[in-house]
């Protein structure tokens, strides 16, 4: 009988030391959750003025880039820097981090038009509820290649292909779900905001929408005459996207724009009567390739552009 009285006392003193560490932690907790302050999740954590701490701020995006890049024209630079976020961080980041890293780019008056998704008149909007957002739920997956990108200090333009996986309605197209190949042509507008910066205050993107309903066969024209469906990138060795703006430097840039405003003349604005002429002929190449959209197709030599586009 001592030894078991002596078993029992030694029981109720482990259970009392128990229950005491128990109503320690307990009691610790409490007075922890009442003066700690509250937090909402998602939010930046607001410390107390006088604290270590500053209040959380994500780490903005900054691509580390070849040399080669660092003396690209202004707004160039800007698509670049903007693009290079997009293609490898924009789908992992909310959109309130995606705001506050795109801004660096775009300006507060940024305008973005295009046909299929929202205008958007911010870098909020855009990315919100504007085309940012929108492409993403209807193109959930998709991996994008440059071929084309020009540019200067005020403006910019690239022409690219995606390859996407299309797993929502699409302007009441039924998802393929399935993986589509498409073009789109982005042009930008740029202002300058210190010797060395721009932001981009206008983008307007086209989509060869006739041609992505072609490949999932819901065309909405009829087939054109030229072959439709490869699009390449530039025929010179100037780089992928072309041109690498440290090769287009040493060329002649204003004999370039020349012609191609005197082919834009004649071929849109103008009446088109000089079609065939010899003044005509001089702003295009006997051999030159002509990448058109859906319903248009792709035009080999000036006879055939003169013809069919």
């Amino acid at each position: 009988e001592p030894m078991l009285r002596a078993q029992k006392q030694q029981a109720v003193h482990s259970a009392r030391w128990a229950l005491g560490c128990f109503a320690a932690v307990v009691a610790a907790f409490t007075v922890g959750r009442q003066t700690a302050p509250s937090v909402n999740i998602g939010a930046p954590v607001q410390m107390p003025a006088d604290g270590p701490w500053s209040p959380w701020v994500p780490q903005l995006f900054q691509p580390l880039l070849q040399p080669a890049y660092t003396n690209e024209p202004l707004a160039k630079s800007a698509v670049r820097r903007f693009d290079m976020y997009l293609m490898t961080q924009a789908a992992f980041a909310t959109p309130a981090v995606k705001t506050l890293n795109v801004e660096q780019w775009l300006a507060p008056d940024f305008l973005y038009e295009t046909v299929g998704f929202a205008t958007s008149r911010t870098p909020r909007g855009w990315c919100e509820s504007g085309e940012e957002d929108q492409f993403r739920r209807t193109f959930n997956e998709s991996v994008f290649s440059q071929m084309l990108f020009l540019g200067t200090d005020d403006m910019a333009s690239t022409t690219s292909y995606g390859n996407v996986f299309w797993g929502s309605d699409l302007l009441g197209v039924p998802a393929p779900n399935n993986w589509v190949y498409f073009r789109v042509a982005d042009f930008y507008a740029a202002r300058k905001i210190s010797p060395v910066a721009a932001q981009l205050y206008y983008n307007f993107m086209i989509i060869d929408f006739a041609d992505l309903f072609r490949r999932v066969g819901r065309p909405v024209l009829p087939p054109a005459a030229l072959p439709e469906g490869l699009v390449l990138t530039a025929a010179a060795n100037d780089g992928v996207p072309a041109p690498l703006s440290v090769v287009a430097k040493a060329q002649d840039a204003a004999t370039a724009l020349k012609v191609a405003k005197a082919a834009l003349h004649d071929d849109w604005i103008g009446s088109g009567a000089g079609a065939g002429t010899k003044q005509w002929r001089s702003h295009w190449h006997s051999n030159l390739t002509f990448y058109g959209p859906g319903g248009i197709g792709r035009a080999h030599g000036a006879e055939q552009y003169r013809q069919h586009v």
